[in-house]
């Protein structure tokens, strides 16, 4: 598989944990009511906060390998034959 192929399903799989991660951050959001009682519900927020963090910063990754392999021609290390 070329590079480009590899790195657009990289961003596409980024992009699609980090929309079922801020859906269930939303959820959360908009039902706190659906939380269980503390200290289980404080801990759901946190894993879902932190979900969601890591999410966004995989994606946010993935684009810059993207950008970089687009716009310069920079091939990321572990794509390299």
């Amino acid at each position: 598989m070329d590079v480009y192929r590899r790195l657009k399903d990289e961003v596409e799989s980024a992009w699609q944990r980090f929309d079922t991660a801020a859906n269930a951050f939303q959820k959360i959001l908009k039902t706190p009511d659906i939380l269980p009682p503390y200290p289980d519900g404080i801990q759901l927020i946190r894993n879902v906060n932190r979900d969601y963090r890591v999410a966004g910063e995989e994606f946010m990754k993935a684009q810059r390998r993207m950008v970089e392999f687009t716009t310069r021609g920079v091939v990321p290390q572990d794509l390299k034959d």
